[in-house]
Formats: structure tokens, sequence, C-alpha cells
């Protein structure tokens, strides 16, 4: 139910903020399912499995999952929710090769997850990823021109 999934992701937003404002991640158990967050300037990652899963390796597969959102950054930028808009189409392709639709864990290294978003699968380009290219190539533009 979307109503459900809704009010538990609340909640735990809400359970766990404020400890990943100040320790930029957290293992926890909450309603029998182990939770490990980690958090950028204003983005919260969740990796959530049922109560029994191994809380090392929810921790491993959120690093990399981490390790890859940050490679598709502009560069000298940090990962943060306007870095996730303009490379959307990315930032799916990680979240589908580390994880099955159904919760299965697929792929857990982040430079495989890396070289997955060039080599493996079309990058369909979104409107903002398209804004932030052609700023980005009118910037260079106008900086060879003075």
């Amino acid at each position: 139910n979307n109503r459900d999934c809704h009010k538990f992701e609340q909640t735990l937003l809400r359970r766990n903020k404020k400890t990943l404002d100040s320790n930029d991640e957290i293992i926890d158990h909450f309603e029998n399912y182990t939770v490990v967050a980690r958090s950028a300037i204003d983005v919260y990652i969740f990796v959530i499995g049922d109560e029994s899963e191994n809380e090392l390796t929810l921790n491993y597969l959120l690093g990399s999952i981490m390790e890859a959102l940050n490679s598709i950054t502009m560069q000298g930028q940090m990962l943060d929710k306007s870095q996730i808009m303009q490379n959307y189409s990315k930032v799916l392709i990680i979240f589908d090769e580390a994880v099955s639709d159904n919760g299965v864990l697929l792929e857990a290294n982040s430079n495989r997850l890396i070289d997955r978003i060039t080599e493996d699968r079309p990058v369909q380009i979104t409107e903002d990823e398209m804004l932030n290219e052609i700023g980005n190539q009118t910037f260079k533009f106008f900086k060879s021109l003075m």
C-alpha cells in the first residue's frame, strides 16, 4: 500500500534524521527491519533489509551505492539533491543494478556499478541533465573566449 509505505518512510526519517545529521551514517532496527543509512549534504540514502539481514552486508552495499553516486556528480561538486536530479537517469541505473525489484542484492561492487552506468545500459537523458549539459558547454565556450 502506497500510504503505508509513505508513513513508514516518514517515521523512519523522523526517527533517524537527527542522528544522521550529526553522524553521517546509522544502523538501526526498526519495525522488524534492519536499516542502514548515510547522509550527504541534503540527501538521506537508506538501505532496508529484513530483521535477519546482516548489517555488514547492508552497510557494504550502501557504501558501494554512495561511492557510485559520488562518481556521477560534476567535478568539484558534492552529492546533493541538485546533483541527483541532474543525473537522475544514472541514479536509477545505480539502484537498479545494485538491487533487484524483489530486493535481492545483485551487485555490491562500486566499480562495477559505475561501469554499468556507461557500458551495459543506454542512458536516457532527462530534461535536467540536458539543461545541465547545455549550461556546462555554454560556460566552457565563454571561458574559452576570455
